[in-house]
């Protein structure tokens, strides 16, 4: 049916798309350290809505609260 081919290609698609966002805490860390809180909301952001359609939701929840504290640049929570 057209549902399992779909959760196939999907299921393809994880490997790399955990590899990219493994990359993504270095960019993160990087921009926490020299205060780019407004690319930490953008990375947040991207995040929440990407892992909520892989079915990642504790990704999502992260990237959720990462664009909900990084305006206000709360180093410590970020952290």
């Amino acid at each position: 049916t057209m549902t399992v081919t779909i959760d196939r290609e999907l299921e393809e698609l994880i490997p790399g798309y955990l590899k990219n966002r493994h990359s993504e805490l270095q960019v993160l860390k990087t921009a926490l350290e020299q205060g780019r809180f407004d690319e930490i909301r953008s990375i947040g952001h991207k995040l929440r809505g990407s892992a909520g359609s892989y079915g990642f939701d504790e990704l999502s929840s992260i990237g959720g609260k990462l664009e909900e504290l990084a305006p206000a640049g709360d180093v410590s929570s970020i952290q």
